[in-house]
């Protein structure tokens, strides 16, 4: 029996549904950088890797790195990956990739001065 190959995007989410790879239990590269998993008890939000949206989706795309409110949707791990899929209310921010760490590095921080 041969393994079926996963490959995120051929899902097509419907109405306002957003496919997401989540970074929780993972890590992660931007640039050179290895950034870790946050714990989502102790962050009100965590980053994504959207791969697919529903035709109701208009100003998120795949490839765009999004901030999430915490999660309560199941969550799928295929290989060394982990999906979830979330509407979009769910989504707090769309960000650039450049900002991952910085959004990291500020997030426990309470009354933090966000100018860098």
């Amino acid at each position: 029996m041969t393994e079926t190959k996963f490959n995120p995007s051929e899902v097509k989410c419907l109405s306002n549904t957003i496919m997401i790879e989540t970074f929780v239990n993972n890590e992660f590269k931007v640039g050179d950088k290895v950034l870790y998993k946050t714990d989502q008890a102790a962050k009100p939000e965590y980053y994504a890797l959207v791969h697919s949206v529903g035709p109701q989706v208009t100003d998120v795309k795949p490839g765009d790195y999004v901030l999430l409110k915490p999660l309560r949707k199941p969550l799928y791990k295929i290989k060394n990956s982990t999906y979830c899929f979330v509407a979009y209310y769910d989504l707090e921010a769309v960000i650039p990739k450049e900002y991952l760490e910085f959004f990291r590095n500020h997030a426990d921080q309470p009354n933090n001065n966000l100018e860098g």
